[in-house]
């Protein structure tokens, strides 16, 4: 029994994990798609930025707790 629900919990664990990361990239490139626009002043710029580093940070803890390498 112990078992089933470890394995059902791994299941939603992966699943979840799998949502997130999709939600992750779209995002990213939406801001990379922000960031190739002429009409971004220094400080826009560099706030898209900063999320980026941020999303992308995100991103790579979610594979470093479902044991994603690279």
């Amino acid at each position: 029994m112990k078992a089933k629900k470890r394995s059902l919990l791994k299941k939603s664990n992966v699943k979840k994990a799998s949502l997130q990361t999709e939600f992750l990239n779209t995002f990213i490139s939406d801001i990379k798609r922000k960031l190739q626009s002429d009409d971004l002043s220094r400080s826009e710029r560099r706030k898209l930025q900063d999320q980026l580093f941020d999303v992308e940070d995100e991103l790579f803890q979610i594979y470093k707790r479902s044991g994603f390498e690279e």
